[in-house]
């Protein structure tokens, strides 16, 4: 069952940044369907993924995620 997890993410502002942060998120749920906002840092992710394992992804695409209250 997947998840929607919303997320402020600083570092997203270049194009190269934005693909690292879904490629990593896809390799470790393939089916995970991420889409980022350049402008404002805002990351929405479908994903089967606990949250602490896509903060994880997130981190090792160099991004530092925010967590929306």
């Amino acid at each position: 069952m997947s998840t929607i997890i919303e997320m402020t993410v600083e570092g997203t502002a270049c194009r190269f940044s934005r693909e690292a942060l879904v490629l990593a998120v896809e390799a470790r749920d393939p089916a995970a369907v991420v889409t980022v906002d350049p402008t404002s840092g805002r990351v929405c992710a479908d994903t089967e993924l606990d949250l602490g394992s896509l903060l994880l992804a997130i981190e090792t695409s160099g991004c530092r995620p925010f967590i929306l209250a």
